[in-house]
């Protein structure tokens, strides 16, 4: 056989592979080559398999690289749960990228996580695939190439509620500044970072999953708000039950310190229950200023509707 021949054989076979195309994950600019081993979700942007609690979950983050970055060390990472097993730099396409390899304990259940972060100056993506450990031999390697497959298209122009299963209305002091994941963040300024940490501001985000069992919603709510780690010595002045969205909703009144700043704070908090989801919603003041924007966060609060 002629080396002619040997190139054409060559080139037919190379026109022959099936090329799968990259698919934008609804809600981002990530594009990725979609798991027919797991199903779109609702919850977050990316993909579940609700059985097994399989997942991969694109997190954008409104950062410079070099800062996410140092944040994705071991000690870092061990403050969420997590020990790291392996960690490398890599190329994802012409992106500098970073693979780690990490393991965690959820729910009384052991994970392993694929996860790869890169970005620019100003943006960072997260991609994170888990899957419980027992899985690991059929499931490693297909979690592995999926996030190997992602893509950035950062130019890309996103609607700031795409993918959300909730709407929220801005306020006069408050107004839409970013989108993280499944959360919608508000402040002042309209941006983030926030400028300063004496002026209000507020999140709303929904649950990951849509398949919990809360039996008592008030002790869940107050739960839940204790959680919130940015605040601490959370004192609880009010709490009722009532209805938003024409969903159980949780409504607390609280003061609270900052734990960066270590101002006191006031919070208005609330949990909507809707549909085996939940979704978490407060916005934060001063202590001082609480009669100045007490009745804004809860026009703001009132305005949540669900989109399902």
């Amino acid at each position: 056989m002629n080396s002619l021949k040997l190139i054409i054989i060559v080139c037919i076979c190379a026109l022959a592979v099936p090329v799968i195309a990259l698919e934008r994950v609804i809600g981002t600019k990530v594009q990725i080559e979609p798991p027919s081993y797991l199903e779109p979700t609702d919850q977050f942007p990316g993909f579940v398999d609700r059985e097994y609690g399989t997942s991969i979950m694109i997190t954008e983050i409104p950062g410079p690289f070099t800062k996410v970055s140092q944040g994705l060390n071991k000690s870092e990472l061990a403050k969420q749960g997590m020990t790291v097993i392996s960690k490398k730099s890599i190329k994802l396409g012409q992106q500098d990228a970073i693979l780690i390899r990490a393991s965690q304990i959820a729910y009384e259940i052991a994970f392993l996580k694929w996860m790869i972060a890169f970005g620019d100056e100003n943006e960072s993506v997260l991609v994170t695939g888990s899957y419980q450990e027992e899985l690991d031999e059929s499931l490693s390697g297909k979690i592995k190439e999926t996030i190997l497959s992602v893509r950035w298209a950062k130019n890309q122009e996103v609607d700031i509620f795409e993918g959300l299963t909730f709407r929220i209305s801005e306020t006069k002091n408050l107004k839409i500044a970013e989108k993280m994941g499944n959360a919608i963040i508000l402040n002042v300024e309209g941006q983030v970072p926030q400028i300063s940490d004496i002026q209000p501001y507020a999140i709303i985000a929904s649950s990951f999953n849509d398949n919990f069992k809360i039996d008592n919603k008030l002790e869940y709510a107050k739960k839940r708000l204790k959680s919130i780690n940015s605040l601490k010595d959370i004192e609880i002045v009010s709490a009722k039950e009532t209805k938003l969205s024409n969903e159980d909703a949780i409504v607390i009144l609280a003061n609270a310190i900052e734990g960066k700043s270590g101002n006191d704070k006031f919070v208005y908090f609330s949990m909507v229950y809707a549909h085996g989801a939940y979704y978490v919603m407060y916005a934060v003041s001063e202590k001082k200023d609480k009669n100045e924007y007490v009745g804004e966060f809860k026009k703001l609060i009132d305005s949540f509707t669900l989109k399902i």
